[in-house]
């Protein structure tokens, strides 16, 4: 018997005394020891090969014992040993990239042998962040997908498009998957109260120290099986998983300060008074301290002139604490792995007050193999628990007060609400306020396997996710107005619940023929999903007390639910075929079933073909190794469907109406379609892998064109039909194509020095191509043939006219009247390319990471926040940015800012009203380059570590969001024009982490 362990780079095996013996036995092992099933023994020199059964062992009849055996497995290094009646082999996992596990639909594979478009962002990447929401990590790290954060409180949603917007007015999000299980909300808002601009994010309960890799499939050939699901792309998501071997405890725990790295300067008292002033003398107005017409003005002549509060520090003007700590404890042997990890997190925002989030997580995970390894039964849950306490309603619309407002405490300590008979808003009410969000979820996934063959498998997965979001809303007496209108205590309850299940049942066979590698999948999908709504107002408490017992308030109002249930069935099919390592084939389909479409029309077809060519493995090339080391061409085509409608659309709908004295009526809203069916997206796409000098260097290229038809859009009808809209499928065809290319360079690869460079950028194009009749549709103001679904259709601005000082607008067709006919194409909201740069230094124990996003595009500017609120315009009493210093003065100005109003019954009031915002000139340069992640860490020494009993130690810190360069005129190019949305904060964290 010959024992054959394979040694690390530049070590060699140690021949073993070779026998006489002609029959071969083996067993091929992984580095803990567990069996390789599905491992290539190959005779070499000759045809003959065998695959290692599910126990890794293997037999070869009639071999010469001078010959050699090839060995090999995906993911693991190739290993030659002489052919000796008995063999045992123990394989190395591969230190290639190519070589690396990525995850696809129902099943993993490498880069290597990948026909799709999968991006990949590892652990590692995701741990280098200091973020809260897994989505936050992928920002400007994946080729093709956009991901903006909407707002910096904690919580608070991203946005994600992949390879452009496919729709008209249907949903554009990917299909997310965790741990196999389709996770309920997706990236919808569950918040059912204003809690937050752009609201809540679905994802917060997730924990990215629970993440193994995220997984972003593209093309038609990573999607087409996941059918109508997965026409705008799909995001897999997989947990961390115990590993055989020695028991092991990982701790890591961080402390974070942030802010918000720019800020907004509002103008000064004195600066506000001018303003105020020279409004009323535009006018000619004369201020009046009699409420309810234009002319109001108790800032002018009530109030001191002289005093100064700045509002917007004292809103947002606090430092935000975070703290994050996590544990896993994993092990196992060969027969049984498992995890058991848990985390907390705890964070404050920058508004002053009360304004906490926390959330703790459970992740469990359990993997048994029995049977002599026939059955494998795989268990995972993670649990979360959520505490959310932001402001419900907008806070920073108040820092827009004007900012000589009055003091804002009485002498007793509570609110001041008027000084000299005039009444004011208190911006510190809101901090009196209380909101609470209290949100579940729970994602579990039980996968039974059964291997009825050595190449036959079975298998069901179970899984299950459940979502449940309960919010409480107060507004006590004391953050009122004892002298307005409707002074009494309310209370908002609503809560909002995503339950889903799913049952896939698989088949997997596998076989080899010679050089041809077969792989068969057969499956089907059975899932139920419900989401449940409902809210109520509490109104007409007289006491603050009493303000959280329902029964206490005399009024319930504004009742509201939901009942929303979705039923999907699939079947599908997968083959994949390999010939000889060098030219790939992979073809997949999907039937689905959805609850989602009209009776006629439920059902659809969806398939997607795609191939490979190793081109670096052809005889031909065998001797440019040392050059060329992985050269790869691929290309797919496939059909989906976009489902992203909501629920029973087709049929009759009809809304309440509150009607005559109190009573309730019905009108119709919706008429019912039995032929209301899928969308259809076609993908295309071609691409070239390579890797360059024994992969030092890799670069890839990739062309895709995706062609959306059949659109569904809410298609207006005569008054006279009894109905205002039918949901209807429609010729409108969408195209998105686009490049993306990737460059990683190993610059220095030195046992004490190492710098990895990376590089990934997109340019994407979308265009509408064809819309019938879109002239004479509701949609002729929106949208234009040939251009971008978010083109800039608008007036052009002229700018401020120097001599009347109020803004001009081109009149395209001459006839002196501005209307939509004189819209414009000025160009497209779609950026014009964005991507990433990230650099790894490595010197003996220290590490540094940066991350670099960037983005080419046009955007909303401050004039956009400035005029979008017709009651805040400059010259009203409410406080400006000081970009309105330089604003139009008299005759000969050059501005692009109009003279000031504080009426509006004036023409520039009317014009700004009117126009503006439906020009360009509330547009601008958005593009930014952002230093979006640094690290630095050090490893301990041994000697230091060994004191504590521990294996290693890992001291780090990290930044976020730590400095953008960008010629954006506003608050930050990501949020844009919103100055009442915090943007993505400026972060800084210390920690460690600690492995025993």
């Amino acid at each position: 018997m010959i024992v054959i362990t394979q040694k690390k780079k530049n070590d060699r095996d140690i021949p073993a005394q070779k026998t006489a013996e002609t029959s071969i036995t083996g067993k091929v092992m992984g580095e803990n020891g567990e069996p390789i099933a599905g491992a290539t023994v190959r005779v070499k020199g000759t045809g003959l090969l065998v695959i290692t059964d599910r126990n890794g062992r293997f037999s070869l009849p009639d071999v010469k014992p001078d010959q050699m055996l090839h060995i090999a497995y995906v993911g693991f290094i190739p290993v030659e040993v002489p052919a000796n009646p008995t063999v045992t082999v123990t394989l190395l996992r591969s230190e290639s990239i190519l070589d690396e596990a990525v995850a696809i639909a129902y099943g993993t594979t490498t880069r290597r042998f990948n026909t799709g478009s999968v991006a990949k962002i590892s652990a590692k990447e995701i741990e280098s962040q200091p973020v809260s929401n897994p989505l936050a990590a992928m920002i400007g790290r994946v080729p093709g997908a956009d991901v903006i954060q909407n707002n910096g409180v904690p919580g608070s949603t991203f946005s994600i498009q992949i390879r452009g917007k496919n729709s008209l007015a249907q949903g554009s999000e990917p299909l997310f998957i965790i741990d196999g299980v389709p996770f309920a909300p997706g990236n919808t808002n569950i918040a059912m109260q204003n809690s937050v601009s752009n609201g809540l994010s679905p994802f917060s309960s997730i924990n990215p120290n629970d993440i193994e890799s995220i997984e972003v499939l593209k093309d038609a050939d990573a999607t087409a099986i996941y059918g109508s699901r997965g026409a705008n792309g799909v995001v897999l998501i997989s947990t961390k998983k115990g590993k055989a071997g020695a028991t092991k405890l990982n701790i890591r725990h961080g402390q974070g300060y942030s802010d918000i790295a720019k800020k907004i300067k509002m103008l000064s008292t004195q600066q506000y008074m001018e303003l105020r002033e020279e409004a009323f003398r535009n006018d000619n107005i004369t201020p009046s301290s009699t409420p309810g017409n234009d002319s109001y003005a108790p800032d002018l002549l009530l109030w001191d002139k002289n005093r100064y509060t700045d509002l917007r520090k004292l809103i947002v003007g606090q430092a935000a604490q975070s703290m994050n700590t996590a544990a896993n404890l994993s092990g196992g042997s060969d027969k049984t792995q498992f995890l058991i990890g848990g985390s907390f997190n705890r964070e404050s925002t920058v508004f002053t007050g009360d304004s906490r989030y926390k959330k703790g997580t459970v992740n469990l995970n359990i993997n048994h193999r029995a049977l002599k390894d026939r059955l494998e039964v795989a268990f995972s849950a993670n649990y979360s628990l959520e505490s959310n306490r932001l402001f419900n309603g907008n806070a920073l619309y108040y820092s827009n007060l004007p900012p000589n407002l009055p003091e804002l405490y009485n002498a007793d300590g509570s609110l001041n609400w008027s000084q000299n008979g005039a009444s004011f808003y208190n911006p510190i009410a809101f901090t009196r306020k209380e909101f609470n969000s209290y949100r579940k979820n729970l994602i579990t996934r039980m996968q039974l396997s059964y291997s009825i063959l050595k190449d036959l498998n079975i298998k069901t997965a179970f899984g299950y996710n459940d979502l449940h979001a309960d919010e409480r809303s107060y507004d006590p007496l004391s953050t009122q107005d004892p002298s307005g209108d409707n002074y009494e205590g309310f209370a908002l309850y609503s809560s909002n619940s995503f339950s889903s299940w799913i049952i896939e049942p698989q088949i997997d066979y596998s076989f080899k023929r010679d050089k041809s590698n077969f792989h068969f999948t057969l499956g089907g999908s059975l899932q139920s999903t419900l989401n449940e709504a409902q809210s109520i107002k509490a109104s007409g408490y007289a006491n603050d007390l009493l303000l959280k017992s329902l029964a206490a308030a005399t009024t319930l109002s504004n009742p509201f639910n939901s009942y929303a249930p979705y039923k999907y069935a699939a079947a599908f099919a997968r083959i994949n075929y390999n010939l000889d390592n060098k030219y790939l084939l992979n073809l997949s389909g999907r039937r689905d079933g959805s609850s989602r479409f009209g009776s006629d029309n439920k059902w659809g077809n969806f398939y997607a073909v795609g191939a490979g060519w190793i081109f670096s493995n052809e005889n031909f090339l065998s001797g440019k190794k040392s050059t060329l080391s992985f050269g790869k061409l691929r290309t797919s085509y496939g059909i989906t469907g976009n489902d992203q409608i909501g629920n029973y659309q087709y049929l009759d709908t009809w809304s309440t109406w509150r009607a005559y004295q109190g009573s309730t009526a019905l009108y119709p809203s919706s008429l019912f379609n039995p032929n209301y069916g899928w969308e259809v997206n076609k993908k295309y796409e071609a691409a070239l892998e390579t890797a360059w000098f024994k992969e030092r260097i890799f670069f890839n290229l990739a062309f895709f064109l995706n062609r959306s038809d059949n659109q569904l859009v809410q298609y207006i009808l005569p008054s006279q039909t009894g109905h205002f809209s039918i949901n209807r499928n429609f010729p409108a065809l969408i195209e998105n194509k686009g490049w993306e290319s990737e460059l990683t360079i190993k610059l220095f690869n030195k046992q004490d020095f190492g710098w990895e460079t990376a590089l990934n950028i997109t340019i994407p194009k979308n265009r509408l191509l064809r819309f019938e009749n879109l002239e004479t549709s509701a949609y002729s103001s929106r949208y234009v043939l040939g251009e971008s679904l978010n083109v800039i259709y608008r007036y052009k601005s002229m700018a401020v006219n120097p001599e009347t000082g109020i803004y001009d607008f081109q009149d395209t067709n001459g006839d002196g009247n501005l209307n939509n006919s004189d819209y414009i194409v000025l160009g497209s909201l779609d950026p014009k390319f964005y991507g990433g740069w990230s650099n790894t230094l490595r010197y003996k124990g220290f590490s540094l990471n940066t991350f670099f996003q960037f983005k080419k595009q046009t955007g909303t500017t401050i004039l956009n926040a400035i005029y979008s609120n017709s009651q805040s315009f400059p010259g009203m009493m409410f406080n400006q940015p000081d970009i309105v210093i330089d604003r139009w003065q008299k005759p000969g100005d050059i501005s692009t800012i109009q003279k000031i109003s504080a009426s509006t019954s004036s023409e520039a009031y009317g014009v700004a009203n009117n126009y503006l915002m439906q020009s360009d000139a509330v547009l601008g340069d958005a593009s930014f380059i952002r230093l979006k992640n640094l690290e630095l860490s050090y490893n301990l020494p041994a000697t230091i570590i060994r004191k504590i009993g521990a294996q290693n130690c890992t001291l780090f810190f990290q930044g976020q969001n730590l400095w953008t360069i960008t010629g954006y005129k506003g608050w930050d190019p990501e949020t844009q024009g919103n100055i009442l949305a915090i943007p993505p904060l400026r972060s800084f964290t210390l920690g460690f982490t600690l492995n025993y």
